[in-house]
């Protein structure tokens, strides 16, 4: 099983698992070795998985879960934490709960379990129970750490209070310019001196994107980022160009990714996407979108997606120009092109 765990393969794992249940030989496993082996039961690329996989991950966990129980094979922390994390990201809070429950009962959850039980809350449109989640956390004097607060500003941008958002964040976070004075939220078991980092702004950038108010996620790239020492990271340059682009700010969204190259990061299939589809579908202007799609290939070695194409066809068939789309989908196909990966928070 150790051999099966070391290929980092979860297909490989899963296999040799099995072989030893049909074998009846479970209880030859040591606890740790049962934990270590669960845990690599997870989507073989963390970053972009599809919901067909995400299920299989499920059944699997759920599988050995109900075998661990039937054998009396207690499961560690970390089990609780892997399942509360694959089934947060699925937005199963529901499921989440359970797990909760059979996590307080059988072990005592800690940092990354509150953590992850909140996130899972948020991204299962729960948003009220991440508050909570947060008191629980607080009266078992558990010290929040940066993605606790990430969350916390996630959670009031999806309960559509971003007044709320803002004045949290400004409570749960110290400007080393500025040492504003901190509030009774900011006093809540927290370090001396929280630092928000790329992902802390990302967030704020896409509950005001989300909103169309551009000029504050601008007042955010640069003036709030700076006065933290914050950089941007390739996520937050995404951010900004794809909201730039959906709320019609195109010579914005130019700039950034200008920005973007002068700063040194280099950009990816995602930042692409959003420049690509605005140019197709907005725009309609196909022979620009065609462009920027030869820029990524030849100077970035990125290959276009399968959605970039798509867009490019719908406005040559629009159009009536099925013969350009037709070179088009021959194109697509014998590239074989991929699927647009999902930016994980």
């Amino acid at each position: 099983m150790f051999n099966a765990v070391r290929t980092r393969n979860p297909n490989t794992v899963w296999k040799k698992y099995k072989d030893i249940d049909n074998s009846d030989e479970l209880e030859t496993l040591t606890k740790s070795m049962h934990s270590m082996t669960f845990r690599s039961i997870k989507p073989k690329n963390p970053k972009a998985y599809n919901e067909e996989e995400l299920e299989v991950v499920q059944k699997r966990l759920f599988h050995m879960y109900d075998r661990m129980k039937a054998k009396n094979i207690p499961m560690d922390v970390r089990d609780y934490n892997h399942m509360l994390n694959v089934f947060g990201r699925s937005k199963d809070f529901v499921t989440c709960s359970r797990i909760w429950q059979d996590l307080e009962r059988n072990s005592t959850p800690n940092l990354y379990s509150y953590n992850l039980y909140m996130f899972a809350a948020v991204k299962g449109g729960q948003a009220s129970k991440a508050f909570e989640i947060l008191t629980r956390m607080r009266e078992k004097n558990i010290t929040p750490n940066r993605f606790t607060y990430d969350t916390l500003l996630k959670a009031h941008a999806a309960a559509g209070d971003l007044a709320k958002m803002d004045k949290a964040f400004t409570e749960l976070f110290v400007n080393p310019k500025t040492q504003a004075t901190r509030s009774y939220l900011s006093r809540i078991h927290i370090s001396p001196s929280p630092i928000p980092a790329a992902s802390t702004f990302n967030a704020l950038i896409d509950a005001h994107g989300s909103t169309g108010n551009i000029e504050g996620i601008l007042h955010i790239y640069q003036n709030m980022m700076p006065s933290f020492n914050v950089r941007c990271d390739v996520q937050t340059y995404n951010r900004l160009i794809r909201w730039c682009c959906q709320h019609e700010h195109v010579a914005t969204a130019k700039k950034i990714f200008f920005d973007m190259e002068r700063a040194g990061v280099k950009p990816n299939v995602v930042t692409f996407n959003y420049l690509v589809k605005h140019e197709a579908l907005k725009q309609g202007r196909a022979g620009g979108a065609y462009k920027i799609m030869d820029l990524m290939q030849k100077i970035y070695n990125l290959r276009p997606l399968q959605s970039m194409y798509n867009a490019l066809i719908k406005v040559h068939v629009k159009r009536n120009r099925t013969e350009q789309a037709d070179d088009l989908y021959r194109e697509w196909q014998s590239n074989r092109m991929v699927r647009l990966p999902t930016e994980r928070n």
